[in-house]
């Protein structure tokens, strides 16, 4: 793959329609990758969803979804209602009868509702992208697409894009990240051996040239083991690299301690265990007020994490025997969010979810640039990082086996947070080290 200079005719696009708001770390990190972008290319957009209504000069806000009301008439088509009874359980079937269909699991109607959605959200995503980029792929110009956080539908949307570009665009590259792992990925789509097929055949495809990649090794070997050998999976270094300088230091302990819930409230971070750690953690700790910030939208959907937090806030509002609470609600900058990450003084990422066995975490790679002690479940990504920070001969937080070692752990870094953030500074010069822009890009543009 030919580098070139910067007279060459190289763009370079960003397409994530899971961008619609600044909640969660798709903006910051989309921007970081943008911006360090511009030194391997003379054209750098970041394709969003439509609904991303921040101003910014990188960002073109067009990609569309399939909203709900448009979906709605499937589930009123007669037929469905028909058929409907046919896949549910009855007692006859859980007494051994059997159905009358015999469909794997997968096939169940919710499973086939949610596969007909996504290949009309691929269709959709197909016909957006060569709108986009017809007109930019010209014989002279290398074109790269980077499609981040890749799931079943934009896999998808490859391969009908592929179908409808005519012709051969070898100077067309599209970057794919896969940040789940496979049995997570197409639990609700297809089986993993599918799934493999259907990535192995656009890695092999004659029009353009597709790459995958993930964000960390047990990702990488976890898609190894389902690919052939000729399809390569590259690990990406994280290219986010934030200055402790962006966020102004809080000295520990100032105003109590503070523990953070960053990156918003759901199922797979852990939402529904808050009501047992605000249960389990003290209110004060050497007289020093404890309170955990949770980053929470007030509209949030799920039903059961708002039902969560209004008891939360209703139980430990004014409960000086247990934290404090305090609502980190509103939508902020890069800027806003360093400041509030800066003013904690550990930071809780106790996820739930399988996919954060081998998935990174956007929150912990964060804790490691601004220097805020984690307490994570071990058999997790985060808890692995912990663990190897620990060989290295720095405490940058406790990984814990479960909900009852929390007391115990958290009294362990309040007792010293100094300590801990000063091993954390350290360990952070060696993280960066290995994982910055410059590594990010080295990896993604290699041979």
């Amino acid at each position: 793959m030919g580098r070139g200079g910067r007279g060459d005719l190289k763009a370079f696009y960003i397409i994530n329609p899971k961008l619609a708001s600044l909640n969660g770390h798709c903006f910051n990190y989309d921007k970081m990758v943008a911006v360090a972008a511009k030194k391997h290319f003379t054209l750098v957009r970041i394709y969003s969803s439509d609904k991303f209504a921040i101003k910014d000069p990188l960002v073109v806000p067009r990609l569309r979804t399939i909203g709900k009301s448009k979906f709605r008439i499937f589930r009123k088509l007669m037929f469905w209602r028909l058929l409907k009874p046919l896949w549910n359980k009855t007692p006859a079937n859980e007494a051994g009868g059997g159905r009358i269909f015999r469909q794997p699991a997968r096939w169940k109607p919710g499973r086939l509702k949610y596969r007909l959605k996504s290949y009309l959200q691929a269709r959709k995503y197909a016909a957006d992208w060569l709108e986009l980029l017809r007109a930019r792929l010209g014989p002279e110009q290398e074109t790269h697409v980077l499609i981040e956080f890749a799931g079943c539908q934009d896999v998808m949307a490859i391969g009908v894009f592929a179908s409808r570009l005519k012709g051969g665009r070898k100077n067309l590259f599209f970057h794919v990240i896969l940040r789940n792992p496979p049995e997570y990925e197409c639990s609700r789509f297809e089986t993993v051996e599918k799934w493999a097929l259907r990535l192995a055949r656009l890695a092999q495809n004659k029009t353009f040239n597709v790459r995958f990649y993930t964000d960390t090794p047990p990702l990488s070997d976890a898609y190894a083991k389902i690919l052939p050998g000729t399809v390569k999976v590259r690990t990406l270094p994280t290219p986010v690299c934030l200055a402790p300088s962006l966020a102004k230091v809080r000295p520990p302990g100032r105003e109590g301690i503070r523990i953070g819930v960053m990156g918003g409230v759901r199922k797979e971070k852990g939402g529904l265990l808050l009501p047992d750690i605000f249960r389990l953690l003290p209110g004060f700790v050497d007289g020093k007020r404890v309170s955990i910030a949770i980053q929470y939208r007030p509209d949030q959907e799920d039903l059961d994490i708002r039902s969560v937090m209004d008891g939360i806030q209703k139980a430990y509002g004014a409960d000086a025997g247990h934290p404090a609470c305090i609502l980190l609600a509103g939508s902020y900058s890069g800027e806003e969010y360093a400041e509030l990450f800066a003013g904690l003084d550990l930071s809780l990422l106790l996820y739930t979810s399988e996919r954060y066995r081998a998935s990174s975490s956007g929150v912990m790679i964060e804790a490691i640039h601004f220097a805020t002690p984690v307490i994570t479940f071990a058999d997790s990504w985060m808890g692995g990082v912990v663990a190897s920070a620990l060989a290295q001969g720095f405490r940058i937080g406790a990984a814990i086996t479960g909900l009852a070692e929390l007391p115990g752990a958290f009294r362990e870094l309040a007792g010293d947070i100094a300590r801990h953030k000063r091993d954390l500074t350290a360990f952070a010069d060696i993280w960066r080290k290995v994982h910055n822009p410059d590594a990010y890009f080295a990896t993604l543009l290699e041979e």
